[in-house]
Formats: structure tokens, C-alpha cells, sequence
């Protein structure tokens, strides 16, 4: 069991790793092109879920617990999702 500081820095930690996996991935296969096609999302989708798996991984050797992933999830979908769209 994590401790309730800890969890919220992993949570921190966590979002900011999806937010610069999509980031990266996605504005660096754009290659100047001023659309953004289907493809190039799918791929920066793709990044950010491989990435996610590791680090669920990761966090559930550390104890992370089954409310902590739906934490993250919910995270990652209702704060980073939205926050990421508007770039």
C-alpha cells in the first residue's frame, strides 16, 4: 500500500510521462504538415497506451492497487485527454 504523498507524486509523475509520449510522438510525425491525419494520431494513441502498460507495470510492483489504476485512468482520460486537445 502506498502512502497517500507518494501515490499523489506517482499520479503527478505518471500524467506528465502520457503528456510527453503523446507530445513527443505526435508533433515530431507531423513533419511540417499543417493537417493532422488519422495516422499520426493513431501512432501518438499507440505510444501513450505501450507507455501507460509499463509504467500500470511498474506502479503495481510498488502497490499500487486497483483504485490507484482506476486513479490514473481517470486521469489520464478526464484531465489529460481534454488538456492535450487544446494544443
Amino acid at each position: 500500500m502506498m502512502s497517500r504523498t507518494f501515490f499523489l507524486g506517482v499520479v503527478l509523475v505518471a500524467t506528465l510521462i502520457d503528456a510527453f509520449v503523446f507530445s513527443r510522438s505526435f508533433f515530431s510525425n507531423r513533419e511540417g504538415r499543417e493537417r493532422i491525419d488519422c495516422k499520426t494520431l493513431f501512432r501518438a494513441i499507440a505510444a501513450t497506451t505501450i507507455v501507460f502498460v509499463l509504467k500500470i507495470l511498474v506502479f503495481l510492483v510498488l502497490g499500487l492497487t486497483a483504485f490507484g489504476l482506476i486513479h490514473l485512468i481517470y486521469v489520464d482520460l478526464v484531465a489529460l485527454a481534454p488538456a492535450l486537445a487544446l494544443l
